[in-house]
């Protein structure tokens, strides 16, 4: 009996330990010092188009801190990663074409290295919902979520296994109308985009399968004796 208390014991340790083990990398693309592109709206359809995104900020990675992202949108003389997206009021796709540039806010990269060529395909996915929020007779905010994958140098650099998936959880679009309706002027841009981490109550019950398995060998070992 005090074989079993121990395995148990030893079971929910393991099960106490095992959930914070699993870091949770969230890579921030937004339009940081700048904004633009176009956002069309007819019925239900809805495109963005050359939406610019200027910077990246990273957390819960091996190269933590806010990155300049570069590409070949040129709004105010500067490059920026193009972002473009569709939705036919079911399902759409997203693409974020650019490059990794300089360190912001970190010291990984000398000034002028390029981490990340410019023409790049940084991020391609799908978009299982969109929702468009009226806040003001001029002034809309989009709202998309879904999941995608990114482009293996990318998760490289920053240090995430290329074969985990993530998912937008965060795509906020603010868009100017300036009264005259579609299309719409982008600005605000923001995709938070997270890691994918296995559930806890699957990994509560994956180990109780583990637990269970071993429990019945024991017992069966005992009742062959």
């Amino acid at each position: 009996m005090k074989g079993l208390t121990k395995f148990f014991l030893a079971f929910a340790l393991s099960l106490f330990l095992a959930v914070p083990v699993f870091a949770i990398p969230i890579l921030d693309l937004r339009d940081g010092d700048g904004s633009g592109g176009t956002i069309t709206v007819s019925g239900n359809n809805i495109t963005g188009t050359n939406i610019a995104l200027d910077a990246l900020s990273a957390q819960g990675t091996t190269a933590d801190g806010t990155w300049d992202l570069t590409g070949p949108l040129n709004p105010g003389g500067d490059t920026f990663a193009d972002m473009d997206f569709t939705w036919d009021g079911k399902t759409g796709t997203i693409s974020i074409v650019g490059g990794l540039g300089d360190a912001l806010q970190a010291t990984q990269l000398a000034p002028g290295t390029q981490a990340i060529p410019p023409d790049t395909l940084l991020l391609s996915g799908t978009i299982t919902k969109l929702t468009v929020t009226n806040n003001t007779p001029s002034l809309f905010a989009f709202n998309a979520s879904g999941i995608d994958t990114k482009d293996p140098g990318l998760l490289e650099f920053f240090g995430v296994d290329p074969t985990r998936p993530f998912t937008f959880l965060s795509f906020e679009i603010a868009a100017n109308s300036n009264n005259t309706g579609s299309p719409y002027t982008a600005s605000s841009t923001d995709v938070n985009n997270q890691g994918k981490v296995p559930e806890p109550t699957t990994m509560i019950l994956f180990g109780m399968g583990f637990a269970g398995a071993g429990l019945y060998r024991r017992l069966r070992k005992k009742s062959v004796k």
